[in-house]
């Protein structure tokens, strides 16, 4: 119900606070959000990215586990269900992160089962000396849009850190760990 607002509400937010520009800026929203829209980028970013780069991405929408397979995905728009050639596997995506030369990365993901996303970025570790960090909603189980109109929990609670920041600058550490004292009761 939310993931459009929440991603907007963090591009704005991202922009007015921190600096970040339009044209470094690719947003992919209803029809464009398919999966060979998406794929696509991420192939781009593994070709251009440049070992000074940082690149943040953040992902609101729906995703899924297929516990037989272990393995998470993130769904596109036009992912129908049970279609599983539809969906991005979260094991594909942390190999292409892994591949992009960029120095730092960082992922946002806001979507149920998003924890697989780190398991396999762990499996595809390469070695080399680059940060990859991931914040993910929930593990490997459901997480709550919250309601309609509004911002995701786990949105506003990143959102709400990001404004209230006394700093232009944070570090991805110091959002990890207010979201997990944030959410540690729940």
């Amino acid at each position: 119900n939310n993931a459009e607002k929440d991603a907007r509400d963090f591009k704005q937010l991202m922009m007015e606070k921190y600096g970040y520009r339009s044209e470094n800026t690719i947003e992919l929203f209803d029809d464009a959000a398919t999966k060979k829209n998406i794929y696509n980028q991420l192939i781009r970013f593994v070709d251009s990215l440049s070992e000074n780069d940082r690149l943040l991405v953040y992902y609101s929408g729906h995703g899924l586990y297929k516990e037989n397979l272990e393995l998470g995905y993130w769904l596109p728009v036009n992912a129908a269900e049970n279609e599983y050639d539809e969906y991005l596997d979260n094991l594909g995506i942390a190999r292409l992160i892994q591949k992009m030369k960029a120095k730092n990365i960082f992922v946002i993901a806001d979507a149920c089962y998003s924890g697989s996303l780190v398991r396999d970025m762990q499996r595809e570790n390469n070695k080399e000396f680059k940060s990859r960090i991931i914040l993910c909603s929930g593990k490997l189980r459901p997480v709550p849009d919250g309601k309609s109109g509004t911002n995701s929990p786990f949105a506003a609670k990143v959102l709400q850190f990001l404004k209230t920041a006394a700093e232009d600058q944070v570090l991805a550490s110091e959002l990890i760990q207010y979201i997990k004292k944030s959410f540690q009761s729940n």
